[in-house]
């Protein structure tokens, strides 16, 4: 994987993770019940949206920091 798409996988994970952040904080203030989604309730949705958000930052983190191989020179 090449650096800007570990900083690009980096970058997505961090919207995602505020989005899910802004949505969990708004579903706290209300205190009222969040809704449901599919049958589950969203404010699990949007735990499991901050996880995945955690994750590709984790990957894109140690794709970019990985250590890479030599290029051969051409002769």
């Amino acid at each position: 994987m090449r650096p800007e798409t570990s900083r690009m996988l980096r970058r997505i994970a961090y919207l995602i993770e505020a989005a899910c952040m802004l949505g969990l904080l708004s579903i706290a203030r209300r205190g009222a019940e969040p809704g449901r989604f599919a049958g589950v309730p969203l404010n699990r949705w949007l735990s499991g949206g901050l996880a995945l958000g955690l994750t590709l930052w984790a990957v894109g983190t140690t794709t970019l920091y990985w250590p890479r191989k030599e290029t051969r020179d051409p002769e």
